[in-house]
């Protein structure tokens, strides 16, 4: 970090990349990031794959998320392939932060993605289906229905993805309300027998 400069003949331990990603400043972050951009040709894949994995997964703040999807998404820079966008968006999925932002990110510049990705149905459908497909909450449940509706006709081959996440979704949120009042009291049962 003091040097500013990216040594790629330095190679940073797996086991430092997560909490540094995680905890770190956008500074870090920005590093990482530049090292992946920067990587070089004769470089392992793997290796970069697991650091993209690792900018993408590992964060907890949003900021870092919207730079990245900012990045790939609405900038489309060419540094990142297809096959750098598939891992990008389903390793969102796997996190609250992640698909809660890639949803807000589709939301708000929803035209923009739909227009460039129209042609690459494969990224489209899972771009649709990671913002859409993880939430479980009503809250999760009244957001996407919105922007289902707000852009019902223009989902195309993802339509049948999203109202599959409103199903889910709408499920999810029934089984809860269903199911947690009987839990809790079990629960607080359990443990006042349990505490006598």
């Amino acid at each position: 970090m003091d040097q500013n400069i990216i040594d790629f003949g330095i190679r940073i331990e797996n086991l430092h990349i997560c909490p540094i990603l995680r905890w770190g400043t956008m500074k870090e972050w920005i590093l990482i990031l530049n090292y992946v951009i920067n990587f070089p040709e004769n470089g392992i894949k793997s290796e970069r794959t697991f650091l993209l994995k690792s900018l993408v997964g590992c964060p907890f703040q949003e900021n870092k998320i919207h730079h990245l999807l900012n990045l790939t998404l609405l900038q489309n820079n060419s540094v990142f392939s297809s096959g750098d966008l598939f891992i990008i968006i389903r390793t969102l999925a796997k996190e609250p932060v992640g698909y809660k932002t890639l949803f807000e990110v589709l939301s708000n510049n929803f035209m923009e993605i739909k227009v460039r990705f129209q042609n690459e149905t494969n990224l489209w459908d899972t771009i649709i289906s990671s913002a859409t497909g993880m939430f479980i909450t009503q809250q999760g449940y009244d957001k996407v229905t919105q922007l289902y509706r707000t852009f019902r006709g223009l989902f195309n081959s993802a339509d049948h993805i999203i109202q599959r996440s409103i199903r889910n979704i709408k499920e999810e949120v029934k089984w809860s309300n269903e199911a947690i009042p009987d839990l809790e009291k079990w629960l607080d049962n359990y443990f006042n027998k349990t505490l006598q």
